[in-house]
């Protein structure tokens, strides 16, 4: 039962993200189908020909295909994702931007939480983020 009642703030932070992120002005203006095409293009050239990059340029191309590639598969399993945001490459876009944010803030949590917590507390703070 306590499960079922942790998962609600956390998917209410997830629509509460993905409200915050459309209502800023961050947003870039929509891609034309020949651009959006020759972006999806340019994935299927990073991914088949990744060996051939530079070592500095690979594992950035790596790590940015990875968020891309998160981004499409959240919006292609996700009906309730596709309702908020949409099903088409801007959304998939969208999608990557907010799972890398999440993933900062995650990242974040997990690095600070031994500073903003007491010893004694520690243990209370794992057995929560064990929930999130």
């Amino acid at each position: 039962m306590a499960e079922a009642t942790a998962a609600v703030p956390e998917s209410y932070n997830q629509e509460k993200a993905i409200q915050a992120y459309l209502s800023s002005t961050n947003l870039e203006p929509l891609q034309t189908t020949q651009g959006i095409l020759a972006s999806i293009q340019s994935i299927a050239n990073l991914e088949s020909n990744a060996a051939r990059l530079p070592p500095h340029l690979r594992g950035i191309a790596a790590e940015e295909l990875k968020w891309i590639r998160r981004g499409m598969i959240a919006i292609n399993q996700s009906p309730a994702l596709q309702s908020k945001i949409g099903k088409d490459w801007n959304s998939a876009v969208v999608a990557s931007g907010l799972l890398k944010q999440m993933h900062a803030a995650k990242m974040m949590e997990e690095i600070l939480a031994p500073y903003a917590f007491p010893a004694e507390d520690q243990a209370e703070a794992r057995r929560r983020s064990a929930f999130s």
